[in-house]
């Protein structure tokens, strides 16, 4: 009886786990194309700390046309480059995500 109780303990420990995989929070990582090094540095550092990060592709504010509603080019593309995080998270299943830039 003890065999088999460390059994389904140890079969509840792995089902945990399992899960705990399974809900691992998505990590977004907007990052403009220009800027492939910054790209890098995030993608050495967040797989140091065993992270696998999904970039999104930033809105450059170069490319903007004139700002609206009394915003600059680069908060215009800010907000759109998150935006796209936010539209990203909204097609997946999960119901929180990490953005970072």
């Amino acid at each position: 009886m003890r065999k088999q109780l460390g059994f389904y303990a140890n079969m509840m420990v792995v089902a945990a786990a399992e899960e705990a995989v399974r809900r691992v929070i998505p990590v977004y990582v907007i990052n403009l194309a220009r800027s492939p090094e910054r790209r890098a540095f995030m993608a050495q550092n967040l797989a140091r700390a065993g992270v696998a990060p999904e970039f999104v592709a930033a809105v450059d504010g170069r490319a903007c046309r004139a700002p609206t509603k009394g915003l600059s080019r680069a908060e215009t593309a800010l907000i759109l480059s998150h935006r796209k995080a936010w539209r990203r998270l909204l097609r997946s299943a999960e119901d929180f995500a990490v953005v970072l830039e």
